[in-house]
């Protein structure tokens, strides 16, 4: 669902760049980078600084977020 709405929104895209984006695939199992970022039932977004750190106040977890809530959280993060 996120990948046809939220992350096609042309505003999330162009904003998106400044990011790296990883994809874990839960299907199976829980993978040991999902149990490091406590994330027990996707869809989730976590977010980590350019060290590595991180940044929870604006993880999104277990949620259908939209393409403005998370345009918003995008631009929020300098």
């Amino acid at each position: 669902m996120l990948d046809r709405t939220t992350f096609a929104d042309d505003q999330v895209v162009a904003e998106s760049q400044r990011f790296v984006a990883l994809r874990v695939d839960m299907t199976d199992d829980t993978p040991p980078v999902a149990r490091r970022f406590n994330v027990v039932n996707p869809p989730a977004i976590v977010f980590l600084d350019s060290q590595g750190r991180e940044l929870k106040e604006f993880h999104l977890i277990n949620c259908e977020v939209t393409a403005q809530d998370l345009l918003a959280t995008l631009k929020k993060i300098s």
